[in-house]
């Protein structure tokens, strides 16, 4: 189980470089869940490619209805007290911090191509790739500090 960031669902339903990582990840992992706020985010990304003239307004009402078909189910509430907060906190938009807020409370990972996210969040965001290859992507190792200053010059 994932949470969807609305990027994933966009790779997912329309046509763009990453679309078949988009769905490997989605055949590969069917159960996706998804904040309330997605609808708005999708739609407003789809207004915003008629406008661009990527999609007719046709395609992004048979997008949008595949979507909502898909994914009605997969919706889950999230405390908008506490989507606020972390946004204040992170510096992050309300919207974003949805995302964030309900991977964390239900323990699982957002895959996301949001750049600030997967950075500000490495601990509850996988990219795209790196979900497909979890290898790419390594723990943080924590080194102790080189004691190289310390050691003497062996004289002989």
């Amino acid at each position: 189980m994932i949470v969807a960031d609305t990027n994933l669902i966009v790779y997912w339903l329309c046509e763009y470089p990453v679309t078949e990582e988009a769905r490997k990840i989605r055949s590969t992992e069917p159960e996706w869940v998804v904040p309330p706020i997605w609808r708005h985010e999708l739609a407003n990304t789809l207004v915003s490619m008629v406008r661009a003239e990527a999609l007719t307004a046709g395609d992004a009402l048979s997008v949008m209805g595949v979507a909502e078909s898909a994914l009605q189910q997969a919706e889950q509430t999230v405390s908008m007290r506490d989507a606020l907060s972390l946004a204040v906190q992170s510096d992050v938009t309300a919207y974003d911090a949805e995302f964030i807020v309900l991977a964390r409370r239900m323990g699982i990972r957002c895959v996301t191509e949001d750049k600030k996210l997967l950075l500000k969040f490495p601990e509850t965001t996988v990219s795209m790739r790196e979900y497909l290859n979890p290898v790419s992507r390594p723990e943080k190792i924590k080194e102790r500090k080189a004691a190289y200053g310390r050691l003497k010059k062996k004289t002989g």
